[in-house]
């Protein structure tokens, strides 16, 4: 399965997970590896999502 990309927004909302995920499990217990958290990006602005998206599509 090709990975796509996983866009979240609102940092707000999402840094603490994300915060976890690469603390907890990437780092303490390596769980997932690092190369995991760059799967998924998280943006603020609707400008980035549509950047994300078209970047993806013209790599398909």
């Amino acid at each position: 399965m090709q990975p796509v990309p996983i866009v979240l927004f609102d940092s707000a909302f999402w840094k603490p997970l994300d915060t976890y995920i690469r603390g907890i499990l990437a780092g303490k217990m390596e769980t997932i590896s690092s190369q995991d958290v760059e799967l998924y990006h998280i943006v603020d602005k609707e400008e980035n999502v549509v950047q994300i998206i078209n970047t993806f599509r013209k790599k398909v």
